[in-house]
């Protein structure tokens, strides 16, 4: 799973988008959530959250994120 940058976790009432390296990766809207050394993610409850610009600002870096790390660009 090491090439992995994000995940989809369903819920009953949102969907997480998840980052594997979250707690990397640049924040500045405020918009990552959770505490471990590693996961953090985004709750998506409607379009809104899913198209808003902190959430789409974190997929780019996070690929970068694991190009960096595995020496690769795809």
């Amino acid at each position: 799973m090491t090439e992995h940058f994000c995940y989809i976790g369903a819920h009953a009432r949102h969907v997480n988008l998840g980052f594997n390296y979250g707690a990397q990766l640049p924040d500045p809207q405020h918009v990552l959530e959770g505490s471990g050394k590693k996961f953090r993610h985004v709750k998506v409850r409607d379009i809104d959250d899913a198209t808003s610009a902190g959430a789409r600002a974190l997929i780019e870096p996070a690929i970068q994120e694991r190009e960096r790390a595995l020496h690769r660009t795809w």
